[in-house]
C-alpha cells in the first residue's frame, strides 16, 4: 500500500494478522482525485499510526 505524509510518498507491506480500521470515507462529487479512504492501525507494528490513502490506490491493496 502506498501512503503520503505530507509531499513524500511510501509503499509499505504490513506484516501478517496487522488489523487496520477504515476511521472515514471521503468522496468527492465531481473531482475523484481527491475522495480517499483514512486508516488507523490497531495492531502491528504500527500501531497507532493513522494515515490516508487515494481511493483509487485503496482499490488497488491486494490481501493474501
Amino acid at each position: 500500500m502506498k501512503f503520503m505524509y505530507g509531499l513524500k510518498t511510501w509503499e509499505v507491506i504490513f506484516e501478517k494478522n496487522t488489523i487496520l480500521k477504515i476511521d472515514r470515507i471521503y468522496i468527492r462529487k465531481g473531482n475523484k482525485d481527491y475522495s480517499s479512504i483514512s486508516f488507523w492501525v490497531k495492531s502491528g507494528l504500527y500501531k497507532g499510526a493513522r494515515f490516508w490513502a487515494k481511493l483509487e490506490d485503496c482499490n488497488k491493496i491486494k490481501f493474501k
